[in-house]
């Protein structure tokens, strides 16, 4: 009996991309102890001193009185200087994103169909049709190793077609999130057939196919790769573009090299 596979930590994020939520984590509340320890509790004790000066009854010299005042205003700008930085810094963060999506964002949409095209069911044109056509293969089905087991495709086929359907209520604050789900999808379809080579690789060595099979695979493979190879290209080029743009690591922008069929 097979052993039921246990889904990863990489498999539930997955899950929970396509249903639209992101994956929970523990940043957001990392950062909302930091705000409270390093900012509202040193001010309010500054502020509570302050109350507390202002509402003796005892008179003091003008002199003192200005040294005091002077006292809490500098220690209220030390204390509000750096929570100030970080909300100009994430202001303009926010624009520079906003008129990047205004110009991107269709140019990412338009990844989005080339992607399509390139997982799309029932497309003989595509390495995914090679690679399943081979899995069928008596030859490499007789192999202790499984090529392409059919939840891998279509993991990668929903999850495309969850981001399509929330691309169409998307708007420009959403851009980052897309250009980071899609670069995710992106690098497992390539990381797929990555492996997938390098288990075809194994699995056609040593006079295990016969010759006929042997070259119209790799004669598929090579042929079909060129349109892989360039659609991963052009998205890593724009991914760099993209994040030197934003200043920010939006996508992922290296992805491994498909090599040929050999």
């Amino acid at each position: 009996m097979r052993r039921k596979k246990i889904p990863s930590e990489e498999d539930r994020s997955v899950t929970a991309r396509m249903l639209g939520i992101e994956p929970s984590t523990d940043v957001q509340a990392t950062q909302q102890k930091a705000w409270l320890t390093g900012y509202l509790l040193p001010l309010g004790s500054v502020l509570i001193a302050a109350l507390t000066f202002l509402t003796q009854n005892f008179q003091l010299p003008k002199w003192a009185f200005v040294l005091a005042m002077s006292y809490l205003v500098v220690v209220t700008g030390v204390s509000l200087y750096d929570p100030a930085c970080r909300i100009l810094s994430f202001l303009l963060r926010k624009g520079r994103l906003r008129r990047l999506a205004g110009t991107s964002f269709p140019v990412v949409l338009d990844k989005l169909k080339g992607l399509r095209q390139l997982v799309g069911e029932q497309r003989g044109d595509t390495l995914v049709y090679v690679i399943e056509q081979a899995g069928q293969w008596d030859e490499i089905r007789s192999q202790s190793q499984v090529l392409v087991e059919p939840e891998h495709v279509e993991t990668i086929r929903n999850w495309l077609s969850s981001i399509e359907r929330r691309a169409v209520r998307y708007g420009r604050g959403d851009f980052p999130n897309l250009c980071q789900e899609l670069s995710d999808l992106i690098h497992r379809y390539n990381r797929f057939c990555c492996q997938r080579l390098r288990m075809l690789q194994e699995l056609t060595g040593g006079d295990r196919l016969p010759d006929q099979k042997l070259r119209h695979l790799k004669q598929q493979w090579n042929l079909h790769r060129e349109a892989h190879v360039a659609f991963v290209r052009g998205w890593q080029d724009l991914s760099r573009v993209l994040n030197e743009k934003a200043d920010a690591r939006l996508c992922i922008d290296y992805y491994e090299p498909l090599g040929t069929l050999e």
